[in-house]
């Protein structure tokens, strides 16, 4: 939100639309947004939740973290299964561990994702920057808050650890059982805190939507308001979603459960494997539809005042048109530009485009969406299947 005022290099008066600065050609669009740059400073000083300040400590790329991280879990159950001399490779309980840093790594990625979003919020703010402060940066707060992601994460881990019970764990030895209900509960842990974020930026766009003073620019080139950016981190979020559920359906279709073969546990083994990609969809479909409801009453909002405009133009020429004033001549010349003018950017609001993301975008979603859910939708249509023929 670039507001009139003076470089900071020169100290010269400068306009909020000026790229550069005329007397000491310094880019003013990088020093003279202090509002912007405050709260970046405060997303990435004060918004960081504990496993990211994991990772700051460590002093690695976040994605070498989370493979340092999964990888004394995988150590160990092995070093298990080699002292106890169970062959833990052939039962695929070591997809387990590398899952668990896959997740890790999405989970710091997206994290850093929602502070740019954030962001980019801001961009189309233009209410006060208090009051940006007090309505959704004190809520990514609370989204990223220790207390609440902790919260959500011992849910789920302490689900998915009874789901990993009454599924059938497959070993004799109680060291592997111990070992293989840890990994179940942080890998739990771990995604009970990526859905934490998923209804976070449900919550968070819906504020956003809510609000009054929003800049929606009918002339950006991505024809939605410029609400592209936002929309693109939302089909990013979901992508990463439905890849965590890729590999969750194949970890949970390749073990081999004790309890399989009982009817309520194979329905539950796939409603289980479908969640991620409820969580996927979550992410995309309830904050596009916020988008997509305030694009449209922008549309229709600026359609009317326009066409009305229109009509108000029309009858003064109509007025004008035989008059032999000059002043009334020139008043018709203005008047004739001024419709061209309204009727140009008529055209530009109609086109535009009321779903905030490209056509590019939504096709490569579509095509992720199809493939990840192939492995749960054909165990389920097979298991349809098996019932009908038993049945007759």
């Amino acid at each position: 939100m670039l507001k009139d005022g003076f470089c900071n290099k020169c100290n010269i008066e400068v306009h909020k639309e000026w790229l550069f600065c005329p007397h000491c050609g310094s880019n003013i669009l990088l020093h003279t947004d202090t509002a912007h740059n405050s709260i970046k400073t405060h997303l990435e000083g004060n918004v960081i939740p504990f496993y990211e300040k994991f990772i700051n400590r460590l002093n690695v790329p976040f994605y070498l973290g989370g493979m340092l991280f999964c990888l004394p879990f995988l150590a160990f159950h092995i070093g298990l299964g080699m002292l106890f001399k169970v062959d833990t490779l052939t039962d695929w309980s070591w997809i387990l561990s590398l899952l668990m840093g896959y997740t890790f790594i999405l989970l710091v990625w997206n994290t850093q994702h929602l502070r740019k979003l954030t962001l980019n919020l801001f961009h189309f703010n233009e209410s006060e920057l208090e009051r940006f402060h007090t309505t959704i940066i004190r809520q990514l707060e609370g989204i990223l808050s220790n207390k609440r992601l902790l919260g959500y994460g011992f849910f789920f881990g302490a689900i998915n650890t009874s789901f990993g019970v009454i599924y059938g764990i497959w070993y004799a030895n109680s060291y592997l059982v111990a070992s293989i209900m840890l990994q179940f509960f942080v890998e739990g842990l771990i995604c009970g805190m990526a859905v934490c974020g998923i209804v976070g930026v449900v919550k968070l766009i819906s504020t956003f939507s809510g609000q009054t003073e929003i800049a929606i620019n009918y002339r950006d080139p991505d024809k939605c308001g410029g609400m592209s950016k936002i929309g693109n981190t939302l089909l990013q979020f979901s992508i990463t979603s439905l890849s965590v559920g890729v590999l969750i359906s194949l970890y949970i279709y390749l073990s081999p459960w004790t309890h399989r073969a009982q009817p309520i546990v194979k329905y539950s083994i796939y409603g289980w494997m479908a969640f991620p990609h409820f969580a996927a969809i979550s992410v995309l479909l309830l904050p596009m539809l916020k988008l997509h409801h305030m694009l449209e009453k922008f549309k229709t909002l600026y359609d009317r005042l326009i066409s009305r405009q229109c009509r108000s133009i029309r009858n003064e020429l109509s007025k004008l048109v035989h008059s032999t004033d000059h002043k009334d001549f020139l008043y018709y010349i203005f008047a004739i530009v001024h419709y061209n003018q309204i009727t140009d950017l008529h055209s530009k609001v109609n086109n535009l485009c009321t779903w905030p993301f490209d056509s590019r975008s939504g096709l490569i979603y579509i095509v992720s969406f199809f493939v990840t859910s192939l492995v749960p939708i054909t165990q389920l249509i097979q298991l349809a299947n098996t019932y009908q023929n038993i049945l007759k």
